[in-house]
């Protein structure tokens, strides 16, 4: 059986290895990315690999919401917020 792959968008090097060892003891696949721009490049030319995205909101280059309208564009799947704050405020940055 094939491990499912999950997408992890974390700029916190520490947070983002502590991220992906919890996730490869669950038996998940982790691709993990600092740079937003690699991990859009990346989900542009193989977003069926991917299960899930695990996004940090503030990342350097562009922030999370940025990125998830760019994927958005790829595979139109509504995102979901795990965070109450956040719901507040997402139908006013990505729709």
């Amino acid at each position: 059986m094939q491990k499912e792959k999950i997408m992890l968008i974390e700029d916190d090097l520490e947070l983002q290895k502590l991220i992906q060892e919890y996730l490869e003891n669950y038996d998940y696949l982790c691709e993990v990315f600092s740079k937003p721009k690699e991990a859009i490049a990346e989900y542009t030319k193989n977003s069926k690999e991917y299960t899930l995205i695990i996004l940090d909101l503030g990342l350097p280059e562009m922030d999370g919401f940025d990125v998830m309208q760019n994927i958005k564009k790829i595979c139109n799947v509504p995102p979901d917020f795990r965070d109450k704050k956040i719901k507040k405020i997402k139908h006013r940055k990505i729709g």
